[in-house]
C-alpha cells in the first residue's frame, strides 16, 4: 500500500467480472490487481486505460467504475467517464490511500454471470505514481 506521502495512494482494481443486479448490486467472479504508487497529481483517465491495456484489455472496451469509501456497490458505486471523475478518484485515494475500481466490459455490463475463482496479484513492483512508474498518455 502507498506509504505516507500524500500524494501516493492504490487502487484495487477488479476486471474480468460482471457487474450483477438482482435485489443488490454486485461484482461477481474475475481477478484483483493491486496497483501500489499511484501518483494524485498525475493520475487520470488515461491511467487506467494503460492499466486496462496492461492487463491485455482492449481500447475503449472496459467501462470504469469506483466506490465511495463506505458504502456498499448499491450506493456507493459511481460510473467513471471524465477527468473530472479521475480526480475525484484520487483524491478519494490520497485521503484513504486504497480505491477499488471495477472494470466492466462495455458489453456486459449489468448482466447476469457465473461466478469464477477469484485471484489476488499485487503489482507493488509495477506501481503507479513513482516519477517514472505513472503510467502517461498522449492525447489522441
Amino acid at each position: 500500500m502507498a506509504g505516507t506521502n500524500t500524494n501516493l495512494f492504490s487502487i484495487r482494481v477488479h476486471h474480468g467480472g460482471k457487474l450483477e443486479v438482482t435485489h443488490e448490486r454486485a461484482y461477481v467472479g474475475g481477478l484483483v490487481a493491486v496497483y501500489h504508487y499511484c501518483n494524485s497529481e498525475r493520475w487520470s483517465l488515461c491511467s487506467l486505460d494503460k492499466i486496462a491495456e496492461e492487463l491485455g484489455y482492449e481500447e475503449h472496451s472496459i467501462r470504469y467504475y469506483y466506490l465511495l469509501p463506505g458504502q456498499r456497490m448499491q450506493d456507493g458505486l459511481l460510473y467513471m467517464f471524465s477527468e473530472e471523475d479521475a480526480t475525484e478518484l484520487a483524491r478519494i485515494g490520497e485521503w484513504k490511500k486504497m480505491v477499488d475500481v471495477f472494470f466492466v466490459h462495455r458489453q456486459t455490463a449489468f448482466l447476469d454471470g457465473n461466478a469464477q475463482e477469484e485471484t489476488h496479484v499485487d503489482h507493488d513492483k509495477d506501481g503507479y505514481g513513482g516519477e517514472d512508474k505513472n503510467p502517461e498518455c498522449e492525447a489522441d
